[in-house]
């Protein structure tokens, strides 16, 4: 009777056989897919970046819109406070226009009550 030729020893040599090509395959499979998950990985890079880089470009249009159209905004309020500041300075001369006149007689009729004050004192005195 063969030792090496026991039921058992067949068995271990079947399971390493089968061991080693199950090896081989994987390796060999590796080598075929590894090529496509690398191009797959490259590919969601440059996908991330190209997306990355329009996003960034988009946030610095938007920017500058927004900064020249606070601009606007801003001469805007600066004309209309110019005109306001106009407007209400052309109200107050007016107004003194209007308040000079009652202005000057209420100071000459005080005037004329102060004379007639120091005169009734002087002449009572």
């Amino acid at each position: 009777m063969c030792l090496s030729c026991s039921p058992i020893s067949t068995v271990a040599t079947y399971v390493g056989e089968i061991q080693s090509r199950v090896t081989q395959n994987l390796d060999a499979a590796r080598e075929q897919v590894e090529p496509y998950v690398q191009q797959a990985g490259d590919t969601a890079n440059k996908k991330l970046t190209d997306i990355s880089s329009m996003l960034k470009t988009q946030a610095e249009d938007l920017g500058q819109q927004l900064g020249t159209q606070a601009e606007g905004i801003k001469t805007q309020l600066e004309a209309t406070a110019q005109e306001l500041r106009t407007s209400l300075e052309g109200k107050i001369d007016e107004l003194t226009e209007l308040f000079s006149p009652l202005a000057t007689q209420i100071r000459e009729q005080l005037e004329t009550i102060v004379d007639k004050v120091k005169e009734t004192a002087a002449s009572a005195a």
